[in-house]
Order: C-alpha cells, then sequence, then structure tokens
C-alpha cells in the first residue's frame, strides 16, 4: 500500500491498470469527506488533516514497523489505534479553519 506513490503508479504502472489507478481511492476519500461532515459539520482543511491523522497515520505509524518486517501485527494495536484516533478526534475534530491545528 505505501510502496508506490499514487502519482508514481499512474506514470510507470501497468497501462491496463492506470485508469483503476487514478480512482482506486474515490470512493474511500468520498467516504471521509461524508464522515468529516458529518462529525464536524463542515470538511475544511483542518477537519480532513484531522480525519488523515486518525484514521491513516496513526493506525499506520503503529503497524508499519511490523509490516516492515513481515512480524505478525499484535492483536492489541486494534485498541491502541482506535484509543489514540478517538482522542485525536474529540481534542482536535471541533476545530474549525479560523482556530487551526
Amino acid at each position: 500500500m505505501k510502496m508506490f506513490h499514487r502519482d508514481e503508479l499512474l506514470e510507470t504502472g501497468p497501462a491496463g491498470l492506470r485508469d483503476a489507478i487514478a480512482t482506486v481511492n474515490d470512493e474511500m476519500n468520498t467516504a471521509i469527506r461524508d464522515a468529516v461532515t458529518a462529525e464536524f459539520g463542515v470538511a475544511d482543511e483542518s477537519g480532513m488533516a484531522v480525519a488523515a491523522a486518525a484514521i491513516k497515520a496513526i493506525p499506520y505509524g503503529l503497524v508499519r514497523d511490523y509490516i516492515a518486517r513481515a512480524a505478525p501485527i499484535p492483536v492489541w494495536i486494534d485498541d491502541i489505534a482506535a484509543t489514540a484516533s478517538t482522542a485525536v478526534v474529540r481534542e482536535f475534530g471541533g476545530r474549525t479553519a479560523a482556530h487551526q491545528l
């Protein structure tokens, strides 16, 4: 998932897959924007940054070393990720663009 950047794959990936690569994250990005709007009232830059931290950066940061070592991911990672992500959303989620992070 993190081995290649999307833009790199669009340039160098198999020609038959480039259309799929270009749109692979569209549904996920729409769902995230909809969730941010539902949770915070608006999907502004701050809200999207909070969401990115909570649902992308925190979980990935917790598992990347295990993935790099091809080691089993401990079952407790889910609880840590949920706790950390919830804390970030609670602390920073209500801030609007006027009150940048």
